[in-house]
C-alpha cells in the first residue's frame, strides 16, 4: 500500500514540475451533447456510443481518433448492447463482416506505416 502512495506522490510531483515549466497544457475540451456540458475530449469519448443517434450525429469527441477506433467501438457496442446478437445468425454475420473490414483496414494502415504501400 505504501508503494502506491509513493507512486501517486511521484506522479503529482512530476505533473507539478511540468506545469511550472509550462509543458503541460489543459486537455482539449468539446461540448458533449449527451452529457450536456463541456468536458475534456477523452472524457466525452468514453461516453461515445455509435448506436446512440445523438452521438452519431455529433461525434466531436471522436474526431481525433482513427476511423478504425470508431469501427472497433461499433463492434463492441453491437456485441454488448444486445447479448442475443451472438445467437442470431444474421446479426452475427454483420458483426463478423465489421471485424473483417476492421482487420483489413488495420492491415493496410500497418503496411502504410511500414512504407510497403
Amino acid at each position: 500500500m505504501q508503494g502506491l502512495y509513493k507512486i501517486a506522490n511521484h506522479i503529482r510531483e512530476h505533473r507539478l514540475r511540468e506545469k511550472i515549466r509550462g509543458r503541460r497544457s489543459e486537455p482539449e475540451q468539446v461540448y458533449c451533447f449527451w452529457l450536456g456540458e463541456r468536458v475534456a475530449i477523452h472524457e466525452a469519448s468514453i461516453h461515445f456510443n455509435p448506436l446512440n443517434p445523438v452521438c452519431r450525429s455529433c461525434a466531436a469527441c471522436m474526431r481525433s481518433y482513427a476511423e478504425e477506433a470508431v469501427m472497433a467501438r461499433e463492434i463492441y457496442e453491437a456485441l454488448s448492447a444486445e447479448p442475443r446478437v451472438v445467437y442470431d445468425p444474421e446479426a452475427l454475420q454483420g458483426v463478423i463482416n465489421l471485424v473483417a473490414d476492421l482487420e483489413s483496414r488495420l492491415h493496410r494502415r500497418k503496411l502504410s506505416l511500414e512504407g510497403r504501400v
